[in-house]
């Protein structure tokens, strides 16, 4: 929902590839699979059930694949935007995902020393 809820800016940054349709995709996948998780116990036999859980187990893991192609995808874009790149900036990225790229974000837009802010 972060990358879709700031797809403006985002857009703004060089070279960013973020697959916005993807994660349409999975956010109304969670969204719209929620009465199924709830009722698929008692809905489906033994065997339905636990191909369920396969599917749902496997769309898990490729959502956690898109956010983190989404997550080094943007630290990318910002690393080359800013001109330097942080030491463990990708490990982090892979890691804490949103918090770090939020965090990177706020350390650009932060005045670099005060007497810059003060003399302008």
């Amino acid at each position: 929902y972060w990358f879709l809820s700031r797809k403006k800016v985002l857009d703004l940054l060089p070279s960013l590839d973020i697959p916005y349709t993807t994660l349409k995709v999975i956010i109304f996948y969670y969204l719209f699979s929620i009465p199924i998780r709830i009722t698929a116990p008692f809905a489906f036999s033994d065997m339905h059930y636990s191909l369920f859980l396969l599917l749902h187990r496997i769309i898990m893991i490729l959502s956690a694949g898109v956010l983190i192609y989404c997550a080094l995808s943007v630290t990318a874009a910002v690393n080359k935007l800013s001109g330097d790149e942080p030491a463990k900036g990708t490990a982090l990225a892979f890691l804490l995902n949103i918090l770090y790229i939020q965090h990177r974000i706020n350390k650009m837009s932060e005045p670099k020393h005060a007497y810059i802010t003060r003399a302008s």
